[in-house]
Order: C-alpha cells, then sequence, then structure tokens
C-alpha cells in the first residue's frame, strides 16, 4: 500500500482564498449530469458526512460558453471574458453539502477563475465551492480535454490502494497549491492521461479521478474499486 495513515483534523474547510458571489443559479444539462453522478456515488456511500456531520466528497464538471452564461446570466461579462481569453469555467457540487441524500441546483457553484499560485478561488451560486476545488481546477488547467472530476472517501479501498497505481505525497494536505501541483505531476508522468485515478496518500481514504466527462471519470473510479476488489480476493 503506498497510502500513509495520516489524517488531516481541517477535514471539510476551504483552505483556500474564497472569494464567493452568492446568487442563483439557472440548470443546465451539465449541471443534471454533475447532479446525477454526485447523488449516485452518495447512494454507494462514496460522497457523505462524517459521524460529526462533516461533509466529504465532491463532483465537477466543465462547462461551455454558453452553458456558464445560462447558469449565471448576471456574471455574463465575467464569464465571457475568461473564455475569450481561452480558459474554462466549471460547475462543482458546494462546500459542505455531503450530508443531503439528493443534491439539487442550489448545492452547485459555478467557479469562475482561480490560481493555485496565489490559493484562491472566484465563484458564484447559492453555496461556495467545495474545499477541494483547486485540485479539481489544477485538472482542468492542465488538460482542456478533461471534462469531469470525482472526489470521493473509501476507506476500505484507501487501505487497499495497489502498489502499481498512482498515489500522491503523504506530507500533501487536501485543497492545498500543494496537492493541485501534485495532482498535475501525477497526470504529467502518466502521459497526460485522459481518464485516471489517483489515491491521496496525505488525506486520508481520499481517492481522485477525471475523465473527459464526468459520468467517465465515475466510470473510472467504479473501474478501480472494482479491481482492488478482484485482487483483494485472489490472495
Amino acid at each position: 500500500m503506498q497510502a500513509h495513515d495520516t489524517h488531516d483534523t481541517t477535514e471539510g474547510i476551504i483552505k483556500y482564498a474564497c472569494h464567493w458571489q452568492q446568487s442563483v443559479l439557472r440548470t443546465c444539462e451539465t449541471a443534471d449530469k454533475v447532479l446525477a453522478v454526485r447523488n449516485t456515488l452518495w447512494q454507494q456511500g462514496l460522497i457523505g458526512a462524517a459521524a460529526d456531520g462533516t461533509g466529504f466528497g465532491n463532483v465537477s464538471s466543465a462547462v461551455s460558453l454558453d452553458e456558464a452564461l445560462e447558469l449565471a446570466p448576471d456574471m455574463a461579462e465575467r464569464v465571457q471574458s475568461r473564455y475569450h481569453a481561452g480558459r474554462r469555467c466549471f460547475l462543482v457540487t458546494g462546500s459542505q453539502t455531503g450530508r443531503e441524500a439528493v443534491l439539487g441546483v442550489s448545492g452547485l457553484a459555478l467557479v469562475l477563475e482561480w490560481s493555485l499560485a496565489a490559493n484562491e478561488l472566484v465563484c458564484a451560486g447559492p453555496v461556495r465551492a467545495s474545499s477541494e476545488s483547486l485540485t479539481h481546477a489544477a485538472l482542468y488547467e492542465a488538460d482542456s480535454r478533461i471534462g469531469g472530476v470525482v472526489h470521493v472517501h473509501a476507506p476500505w479501498y484507501w487501505e487497499h490502494w495497489p502498489e502499481d497505481a498512482p498515489c500522491t505525497a503523504a506530507d500533501i494536505l487536501y485543497g492545498t497549491p500543494a496537492m493541485g501541483y501534485e495532482i498535475q505531476k501525477i497526470w504529467r508522468e502518466t502521459g497526460g492521461a485522459l481518464a485516471g485515478v489517483v489515491c491521496m496518500g496525505g488525506h486520508r481514504d481520499g481517492l481522485l479521478a477525471w475523465g473527459p466527462t464526468v459520468e467517465q471519470a465515475m466510470d473510472r473510479l467504479l473501474t478501480m474499486l472494482a479491481r482492488i476488489e478482484q485482487d483483494y480476493s485472489l490472495h
């Protein structure tokens, strides 16, 4: 096992500078997909809340310019400026929404801008973006083909993570620029893989997966979990 038994007592707390514009988000096709994947993972116990109520797990998807404008028409000027500069926005489940069995659009945030170097993020919506949003952003920044990211907690699978599978360093905590850079490093080391899954060695129970769509990111994760189960059954 490559992961180490570390524990971050600040679980669920936003560690970046969050510039949040509270607003109502409208729905769109991508929002429906993000919510469907999130609610599926919640049903499987991979997203949820700890005994103390602290939420865990999050799901995101890149959105097109038209969808970003549809989601947040009051942010039109800012959104258009970003896309004209060749960058994207993404939709992510909100901070501390893990306890909700069925999440709706009121539990989403639209990430408008971010900077790993400055450790800050700008978002709009009914709730603040998830505490792991900078890590999601790091993948969208690394490869424009990546369209979806999922982050879950899976204790048994984290404990039985294969030695030959990617794992972040044990001293890198969740929600930090260091985690974002580490994920980008792993992405590069895997040849710029369009789909992948990583164990977060310094974030107990945390697993992160990405893919060209949010549904494919979930499928990549579930495929790895099935592999771990099979490997374990053979020993």
